[in-house]
């Protein structure tokens, strides 16, 4: 008798569940694939901008079909990278663009976004537009030169894949 057999039939969607679940553990499982996740994650999770590294690792990862958990699980470790390399990506960006520095500060930046997003944008939108060309310059050098490493890195510890 199956695990499943003795769920309740009124769990509607149960084995639905069970075969998604079991589809987002399992896809993508090959090394390859499991590297390719992993540098989705970091790439993702280096996005500069705040609240949207998880929208994008969503996104990439149903559209490559790569496995959703990896990419999460390293996106989230990436926070702190995420963090740390904002203001370095703004000012590459401005750099790319001979843009004027602006004065950086979070809290600042923070409150005025909730206060009125539209000033917020009308104030910093070009920096951030800056900002995701720097980053969209650099992060798939990242990824190209951490693709060997990594994928080495799975085929030892993973020899079963």
């Amino acid at each position: 008798m199956a695990q499943d057999d003795n769920v309740p039939r009124s769990f509607l969607g149960y084995k639905r569940v069970l075969r998604l679940i079991k589809t987002l553990l399992t896809q993508g499982a090959s090394p390859r694939r499991i590297t390719l996740a992993i540098l989705v994650g970091i790439g993702t999770g280096l996005f500069p901008i705040l609240g949207t590294p998880s929208i994008l690792g969503l996104a990439s990862g149903l559209i490559l079909k790569l496995n959703q958990p990896v990419i999460h699980g390293i996106n989230t470790l990436c926070m702190p990278l995420h963090i740390g390399t904002i203001l370095p990506f703004i000012r590459m960006g401005e750099k790319l663009f001979s843009a004027d520095p602006i004065a950086f500060s979070f809290p600042v930046m923070l409150e005025i976004f909730f206060r009125s997003p539209a000033e917020f944008f009308s104030l910093y939108g070009m920096t951030c537009l800056h900002c995701i060309a720097a980053w969209a310059v650099s992060v798939p050098f990242l990824l190209v030169v951490l693709y060997p490493g990594i994928l080495g890195l799975i085929r030892k510890t993973r020899p079963a894949l």
